[in-house]
């Protein structure tokens, strides 16, 4: 395999698509206490977010680890945490721990609404008019449907609303077709974190990227972790961010990747997510920041992965 090449194609500028993202689901917050109850929560500020404007955001164990990565919309009064399906059930029983006498309700949309992922840099169809044209962050409404433009330079966004929506917008847009996974690699390649069940709870916000992507706060207040992730900025160093690479053999998140023999053999990072590709698989990971960009897979001798060169930050 001539390494990298599928990570830098999906790296690049632009990769025209629609894509049906149906392991993403919605976590529907409502009532009179939802954004305070969520501001003291989650580690974004979420005071600014309005209807044209969404954020990253993380829920941490008092340790600071992460549990789960949730994007933030808000739709009329209430708010919108997008995150994988398979979470949702879980994210609502360790939520209505904290809830107590607050006036909060908490919905599942997942099995009336669905998401679609857009990619273009031309004209789509409302409410994508001219969002993908916006700063990251932005948001737009139409026709029952919200999206929310994704951080970094690819004008990429998320579309959701009610499924019989959905496909109205879907067929309008002339857009070549995608499977999930391929924008799972496009999501690895862009830097963009996901959090599942294998790897909650293993890394602080700031090995995610999050302090890049303006998905923490640091002078908000309190919420679970907030004194060890402030800690951490104006105390510490960030000394394992979240890198791109790819293998020929497949990686699993959770998995450990280490130090090529030749060196320590040491633990020198761990996969978070993967995404098969037509070279092998492509993967995010939370390397440690002086790690070469050559490393082994599961063990000091296992199949060797290349990453993307890293840049500090």
């Amino acid at each position: 395999m001539n390494h990298l090449t599928d990570l830098q194609r999906l790296g690049g500028d632009h990769l025209p698509a629609k894509s049906r993202l149906c392991e993403e689901g919605i976590l529907q917050v409502s009532g009179p206490d939802a954004r305070a109850f969520l501001q003291g929560q989650f580690t974004a500020d979420l005071r600014p977010l309005d209807a044209a404007r969404g954020t990253p955001t993380a829920w941490c164990n008092a340790q600071g680890r992460v549990l789960w990565v949730a994007w933030v919309l808000t739709l009329d009064d209430a708010v919108l945490l997008v995150l994988p399906r398979e979470e949702i059930e879980r994210l609502q029983k360790r939520l209505r721990l904290f809830i107590l006498r607050a006036k909060v309700t908490l919905l599942d949309l997942s099995p009336t609404w669905s998401v679609l992922g857009i990619e273009s840099d031309a004209p789509q169809p409302a409410p994508l008019t001219d969002l993908l044209t916006h700063a990251p962050g932005t948001t737009a409404s139409a026709d029952t449907l919200l999206a929310y433009r994704l951080p970094g330079s690819a004008p990429r966004a998320l579309v959701l609303g009610p499924q019989a929506a959905l496909e109205v917008f879907w067929a309008r847009s002339d857009l070549p077709e995608r499977t999930s996974t391929e924008w799972a690699a496009r999501d690895i390649a862009l830097g963009l974190p996901r959090i599942d069940a294998s790897t909650s709870e293993h890394f602080l916000p700031q090995q995610l990227n999050l302090d890049q992507l303006n998905g923490v706060s640091f002078d908000k207040g309190c919420y679970p972790g907030q004194e060890i992730i402030a800690r951490l900025k104006y105390r510490g160093q960030v000394k394992a961010r979240l890198r791109a690479g790819q293998s020929a053999a497949q990686p699993t998140p959770g998995g450990k990747l280490y130090t090529l023999a030749g060196g320590a053999g040491r633990a020198a990072g761990e996969i978070v997510r993967t995404a098969k590709v037509d070279a092998g698989w492509v993967f995010s990971a939370v390397i440690d920041n002086e790690a070469e960009n050559a490393l082994c897979l599961d063990s000091p001798t296992g199949p060797v992965v290349h990453l993307t060169p890293y840049h500090g930050g």
